[in-house]
């Protein structure tokens, strides 16, 4: 995938962590070995790089329906939508 996903970290009203962009929120997988650090305040681990709620991100990545994107990790379902944002990595 060569798409941008970007956008400040959240914790999306479902509980899962994804991206706002504007009021816009959306769900995303995140790259392989991401880790939360914190819950409160929200910190992760991207491929060794720390990020806290607010922070904006960018990666390269795409967007999918998880309906039909084979290979896509699972997903809470409280945290399914028409469309998931998928993150192969930080730029």
């Amino acid at each position: 995938m060569d798409a941008i996903v970007q956008g400040n970290l959240v914790e999306l009203q479902s509980g899962c962590v994804g991206l706002s962009v504007g009021a816009v929120e959306y769900l995303v997988v995140w790259p392989n070995g991401t880790e939360v650090i914190k819950s409160n305040p929200l910190q992760l681990s991207i491929q060794g790089t720390r990020v806290s709620a607010g922070d904006f991100v960018k990666g390269a990545g795409g967007t999918v329906d998880p309906a039909t994107f084979p290979g896509l990790p699972d997903v809470p379902t409280d945290c399914v939508s028409a469309e998931i944002s998928v993150m192969d990595r930080l730029e």
